[in-house]
């Protein structure tokens, strides 16, 4: 059972109700039950690419399946997702790269997710995969799964970033910031009668 309200949907996933895409010119319908076994399966890829709890994971998608399945992917792994919008049409690649650039210095990320199309794109030096790959090695046999805890909200420090495009500054907040169009991971403390050993921030 997944303590993270943000998580419970996943336990009993419904087959009937979903959401539509609109992918290649066309609508795609993935079901609850598909985005949930997808996230699954990105999880455990997570878990064996070294992933540990706590660690934050850039998550460079546009709107889709796989950003919906990485997202809660990467907190059924127990770590942080930090998304970012990826570069739209005619964007400055330069200026693109220093906004990603200033996001990574700040989020220290263990691993990027992104679309294959911009997996060359990046410059980040550490793994990047993307979701497709995750999901294989999350459903390999020898796949190792990301243990259950008691707290599934990640303590530490969330880490943002302004959706405006690349004047956009990341941040480290002490308090919930008023300006529209930004975006955070929301980090609780743990609930009562929790014996987690986490520091939190």
């Amino acid at each position: 059972m997944n303590v993270n309200p943000l998580l419970t949907w996943i336990d009993e996933p419904s087959t009937r109700q979903g959401i539509r895409f609109r992918q290649d010119g066309a609508w795609e319908r993935w079901t609850y039950a598909d985005l949930a076994g997808f996230a699954g399966k990105i999880a455990g890829g997570l878990a064996a690419a070294g992933v540990r709890h706590d660690e934050r994971v850039v998550i460079i998608e546009r709107t889709g399946p796989d950003f919906v399945a990485t997202l809660y992917g990467v907190m059924l792994a127990g770590a942080i997702p930090c998304p970012v919008a990826p570069p739209y049409l005619f964007q400055n690649a330069d200026l693109y790269a220093r906004h990603l650039r200033a996001i990574i210095d700040v989020a220290c990320p263990a691993l990027a997710v992104t679309a294959a199309n911009l997996v060359e794109r990046l410059e980040f030096d550490g793994p990047v995969h993307t979701a497709a790959e995750l999901a294989a090695a999350g459903a390999a046999p020898t796949a190792r799964r990301p243990a259950r805890r008691c707290c599934s909200s990640p303590p530490g420090r969330a880490v943002g970033s302004k959706a405006c495009g690349f004047r956009s500054r990341p941040w480290q907040p002490t308090s919930r910031p008023s300006a529209p169009g930004w975006r955070w991971t929301k980090v609780t403390r743990p609930p009562r009668g929790c014996r987690c050993t986490t520091t939190w921030g």
